[in-house]
């Protein structure tokens, strides 16, 4: 079942084509994944429930250590500037990450044309200009984002692993 076309942005679909362009490789960001946003929740939270109760305990004495004029303070601003610094490296080290993404157009035999976005890097399988080939993925304003294929024309599965 084909696809709908530009104007059908709904739902997933299957292609069976001739491959009659390659783009060139480009890196681009990585799409958000709503599907790994639980995990990311729970592990904010034990990160916090750990996190907190340390920062607690440091604050605590730092501050007996200040009235002591031991220099507590400064252990507890070292403490918050380690965890500052922490945060910060990972928004921005999240930044850097990019996934090479792939345009591909096939040609089914209506002469019908259609775009595909293949994202990540292509484990097996792969696709060359006049390669039959049945494409699965998800329609989104017209583009097929790439899930999975079958290059018909050598036998292959191909395969793409998402960073």
């Amino acid at each position: 079942m084909p696809v709908g076309g530009a104007r059908d942005t709904a739902g997933a679909g299957r292609i069976r084509g001739r491959v009659i362009h390659v783009g060139e490789p480009y890196m681009a960001r990585p799409e958000f994944s709503w599907d790994k946003l639980p995990l990311k929740i729970v592990l904010g939270l034990l990160i916090a429930a750990v996190a907190l109760p340390i920062a607690f305990f440091v604050l605590c004495l730092s501050i007996a250590l200040a009235i002591l004029r031991l220099g507590g303070m400064g252990l507890f601003r070292g403490f918050w500037e380690l965890v500052v610094n922490l945060i910060m490296w990972r928004a921005i080290g999240s930044r850097g990450k990019e996934e090479p993404v792939r345009s591909v157009r096939i040609e089914d035999d209506s002469g019908r044309e259609y775009m595909v976005h293949v994202r990540g890097d292509i484990e097996s399988g792969g696709f060359n200009v006049n390669d039959e080939v049945e494409i699965e993925g998800r329609n989104r304003g017209g583009t097929i984002i790439f899930r999975r294929g079958f290059n018909l024309r050598v036998g292959s599965e191909i395969k793409v692993r998402r960073r």
